[in-house]
């Protein structure tokens, strides 16, 4: 160390000045990797969002529908009681009990005017006892006040005979426009708290059904633990009364697991269905992913700040002693070797002073890049391909001490290139090429992108890619298009996933989404909306034409879709077809599911087009 001794002052001045300016330099550049690392989080939030609002939109379709068909259910056996009496609503009790799974339906009774039962069916229980009056039930009183026909939701209450957990529905009894009584079904709380947990199973995930003030009907998990109580008001859908849906954050009182939120209300029903997806579970791959980066970019600090360190003190060490500089240089390539990224320094006169194989390997120069020391920035380009000359160019004097850029390559190879200057004072000392592989980082990113516009069952294009491409093609049109949309929907998938089990389900909308994707032309487009509907994108074609393709399309799923392994699970589907006549993409939509709804009431399996009053 006698070489470090009678220094001048100004060199520890320019040293700690040095220093200074690397950190600072440092500073800012992990200032900015924290800054990406919140946009990251960022959008894992929004995809997070997006995912939410697209699973709790299909299981409020899926949810609707449930509550469609139970309304049914009590209004028909209303209808058999007023037509029949007893002997008609016995007659459709069983039908009414095969419409749910097994122990569901647990109640069926019916009262008079003022709240006496005149009749009750205990179901799934030995045991009867004679129920006297429901005139103290709050749902009761209500369809008693209103005196108009009206189907009504009662809080969870709990069966006397079975002890579970049921929930009351009840349709308004009307003799000649004047209140007659109720006719009721009690259904388990549990039989829907378990079908929002076949679908979200883990605990993180929670389906919460809740009346529009806040109280519980049921819970996919916990369920016993939250009825009785009511969501927290804060930033939920107590808030927004006037909006059909909406999102938020929140910590669950029930089981203290913070989750976004995403809630849909159930249109004519009183009843709002919320999903809820686990923090933790959305952002920990991308939180694991943030600290390995910061844990790698910490590294390549620490050996960039060695390095840089290294080739000052070797600087000043050829000013003082010569020939010590060949054993300090020695010392640089050993580190540099072992350098995780490619590196190439170059004096002030753009001659190179060092540069490591790892260099040379990834752009392909050879494993000699050692011999290129001496010779001239231009020289070590011409061993260049022309595409990788412009990610070296030289930078014209006065330009930034610091410049990034992330390049491509043939093969699918990935690398961020950086150009740092090594100065003191106001003296050009020389610089610092870098080059680092990204290509699993770019790899990472690809796949999010991909995965926020696919659905990951089917592999088809998700509602938002869908919308947003059906957008764009109406929006660029010009006057008239000609093009159609279908609108495709899986008949009874709802007793497939009941009778089969949902990975029979999933094989089954797998199975339809194949067969509409190799029946369509190059030019064509589909989608899968959510649940079991899916929508495809006819370009240039006109009515006859579109009519001939989804006719196809209908006749290969009934011909052909099957399931393996299953006692002949016999899949058809229902078609709305809607012509592009220069509405916009929402119109377009609901004409085709109005067309849809239409084939489904004229029986199914067949194809109905949109007309004009269906707008």
């Amino acid at each position: 160390m006698k070489i470090m001794t009678g220094l001048p002052r100004h060199f520890w001045i320019g040293i700690l000045t040095g220093t200074v300016l690397l950190l600072a330099s440092m500073g800012l550049y992990w200032q900015s990797l924290e800054r990406k690392y919140l946009l990251q989080l960022d959008e894992a939030a929004s995809n997070a969002r997006l995912r939410a609002e697209e699973a709790a939109h299909a299981l409020s379709r899926q949810m609707y529908s449930q509550l469609k068909g139970i309304d049914f259910v009590v209004h028909h056996l209303g209808v058999r009681w007023l037509q029949e009496g007893e002997a008609g609503i016995r007659s459709q009790i069983e039908p009414a009990t095969s419409y749910f799974p097994a122990e569901a339906l647990q109640l069926v009774a019916v009262t008079d005017a003022a709240g006496q039962v005149l009749f009750s069916e205990v179901l799934g229980s030995r045991k009867q006892r004679a129920m006297v009056s429901l005139a103290d039930r709050d749902y009761f009183r209500e369809h008693q006040r209103l005196d108009t026909a009206h189907f009504s939701i009662s809080l969870p209450v709990v069966n006397l005979y079975t002890g579970d957990w049921t929930l009351q529905f009840s349709h308004s009894l009307l003799r000649d426009g004047k209140f007659d009584g109720i006719v009721l079904v009690s259904i388990s709380a549990g039989y829907l708290a378990d079908a929002f947990k076949a679908v979200y199973p883990d605990p993180d995930d929670v389906v919460l059904l809740t009346t529009p003030a806040g109280e519980y009907l049921t819970r996919s998990h916990r369920m016993a633990d939250a009825l009785g109580k009511s969501v927290q008001p804060d930033r939920s859908f107590l808030q927004q009364p006037d909006n059909s849906h909406g999102f938020y954050e929140a910590k669950a009182p029930v089981d203290g697991i913070e989750r976004f939120y995403s809630w849909y209300r159930l249109e004519e029903y009183p009843a709002v269905l919320v999903l809820g997806l686990g923090k933790g579970k959305v952002l920990g791959p991308v939180l694991r992913s943030i600290e390995q980066s910061r844990q790698q970019n910490l590294r390549a600090s620490m050996v960039l700040l060695v390095a840089l360190l290294v080739i000052f003190y070797l600087s000043l060490i050829r000013a003082r002693q010569g020939n010590a500089l060949m054993l300090e240089q020695e010392r640089l390539s050993t580190l540099l070797a072992y350098f995780p990224a490619g590196v190439l320094l170059e004096d002030e006169r753009g001659r190179v002073v060092s540069v490591n194989r790892n260099f040379g390997r990834m752009l392909g120069l050879g494993k000699e890049v050692e011999q290129l020391a001496g010779t001239s920035h231009m020289q070590v380009l011409q061993r260049m391909s022309p595409w990788q000359r412009d990610w070296f160019r030289p930078l014209s004097p006065g330009q930034t001490a610091r410049r990034n850029m992330e390049v491509s390559t043939g093969s699918g190879q990935a690398y961020e290139i950086s150009w740092v200057a090594i100065q003191r004072k106001q003296r050009a000392l020389g610089h610092v090429w870098l080059v680092q592989d990204i290509s699993e980082r770019k790899r990472k990113e690809s796949e999010l992108i991909s995965r926020a516009n696919t659905d990951p069952l089917t592999g088809l294009a998700n509602r938002r890619s869908f919308m947003e491409l059906l957008d764009v093609r109406i929006q660029s049109g010009q006057g008239v298009l000609s093009g159609a949309v279908l609108m495709l929907d899986i008949d009874h998938f709802k007793r497939v996933n009941d009778s089969w089990g949902h990975p029979v389900g999933d094989e089954v909308l797998k199975t339809v989404a194949r067969i509409i994707a190799s029946n369509l032309r190059d030019e064509d487009y589909v989608g899968r909306l959510g649940g079991e509907e899916f929508a495809v994108l006819l370009s240039t074609t006109q009515l006859d034409e579109s009519i001939k393709l989804a006719e196809r399309i209908r006749g290969k799923i009934a011909a052909s879709c099957t399931l393996s392994g299953a006692d002949s699970i016999q899949v058809t589907i229902s078609i709305g077809l809607c012509m592009l006549d220069g509405q916009d993409a929402h119109n377009v939509l609901v004409r085709a599911d109005r067309a849809l709804y239409q084939a489904k009431e004229r029986g199914r399996n067949r194809v109905c087009v949109a007309t004009a009053d269906m707008a």
